[in-house]
């Protein structure tokens, strides 16, 4: 998943901190005043995210964009679904699948992305016996927003860790 977020006037005062002084400097301490805010983001994501077996909430980590000045927060691939939901019930900002069920292959079937018993039980997915073996019915989910409401309430945070760092190498 990937949010851009814009503070008033924020980038006109990067701007005008690189023509003052060595461009890799200022990157650096944006980058890191990013880093500071990512793990604040982190923070937050984990606390709102719905935990079940902890995969999504483990993988919740900032980590830097190559080539870039940033920090991108990942998650688990099923991060997504959960932020924004599944099928019908989902954000409609998101474009979803308009069905209202669908088949998804049991470990036996899929052994590496597969869904176990354990997990078809916790979701009531139903069970279906095909010639191709075990499948679970799986119906649409509501979004469970954990990142976006993290970022969006740190915004004022990461910007002031980013003023921060850079007035720690411009002094």
């Amino acid at each position: 998943m990937h949010f851009d977020f814009n503070v008033d006037d924020f980038d006109k005062a990067i701007a005008q901190m690189k023509q003052m002084a060595d461009q890799n400097v200022v990157d650096g301490a944006v980058l890191a005043g990013l880093r500071e805010g990512g793990r604040m983001v982190q923070e937050a994501a984990k606390n709102l995210c719905p935990v079940n077996e902890g995969q999504l909430y483990n993988s919740i980590m900032p980590k830097d964009i190559p080539d870039q000045v940033g920090v991108d927060i990942g998650t688990a691939e099923q991060g997504i679904y959960v932020e924004y939901g599944t099928g019908p019930l989902g954000d409609p900002a998101v474009n979803h699948t308009s069905k209202d069920k669908w088949f998804a292959p049991s470990v036996e079937v899929d052994p590496d992305n597969g869904i176990d018993k354990r997990t078809a039980d916790t979701y009531h997915f139903v069970p279906v016996n095909t010639k191709g073996g075990l499948y679970y019915i799986v119906h649409p989910q509501a979004p469970q927003p954990f990142l976006y409401p993290a970022l969006e309430a740190n915004k004022e945070n990461i910007a002031n860790e980013v003023k921060k760092a850079v007035g720690r190498v411009m002094k």
